[in-house]
């Protein structure tokens, strides 16, 4: 969950009842919408036509960290097969080490949020790092293909192409990039294994 998102209503009981209803599965996401966002109106009018086509609850291979609810036994399952790496995003991460667990994520109806659109806001030549860095996280899980590469780089025209009608029409500002895509600026595992399971509880238990 994003600081920025806002759960809609019902959020969190769907959330509870699938996991009570479905011990097969392991985590969840769910329809995402835009506020801040010239697109907001007609971007949930797709979204909704696209609910109405597709079941209620079905099989996902991730789930965007702006909606995403994981069991605590799933996360400690898989919590020391992720990575610290900056440039990479860790919602696909994660998901894809739910994915060689064997852990299961599904995408459920009810569980409606709404995610800030400035992310469209970000200049084209900065948001070319924004995909890389999804194209790199399935590579660096081996799971990357062809079909990613041109649905990333099809992402990345439609974003440059109505970028800047987008920047005309919005009164806010862009967000800063979740990712690293400079070579000095990506943090390596060896460089944060201290911070993982006792060692890191134990330095915040000690602050």
């Amino acid at each position: 969950m994003d600081a920025d998102t806002r759960i809609e209503a019902g959020w969190v009981d769907s959330v509870l009842d699938f996991f009570d209803r479905r011990l097969d599965y392991a985590a969840v996401t769910g329809p995402i919408y835009l506020y801040d966002s010239p697109w907001a109106r007609p971007y949930r009018a797709f979204v909704n036509r696209s609910v109405r086509n597709r079941p209620s609850e079905q099989w996902v291979s991730a789930a965007s960290g702006n909606n995403f609810a994981i069991r605590r036994s799933a996360w400690e399952a898989v919590r020391a097969r992720t990575s610290l790496r900056t440039d990479l995003h860790e919602d696909i991460d994660l998901s894809l080490c739910l994915n060689k667990a064997g852990l299961r994520i599904a995408q459920i109806e009810p569980m409606r949020v709404e995610v800030s659109g400035r992310r469209l806001l970000t200049p084209p030549l900065e948001y070319r790092h924004y995909v890389q860095s999804s194209y790199r996280t399935w590579a660096h899980h081996g799971q990357a293909s062809g079909w990613l590469r041109r649905l990333l780089i099809s992402d990345l025209v439609l974003h440059t192409l109505h970028w800047p009608l987008t920047r005309i029409l919005s009164s806010c500002e862009s967000r800063i990039l979740p990712v690293s895509h400079s070579g000095a600026d990506i943090t390596s595992v060896r460089d944060l294994s201290g911070i993982r399971d006792d060692s890191f509880a134990a330095a915040v238990r000690g602050k």
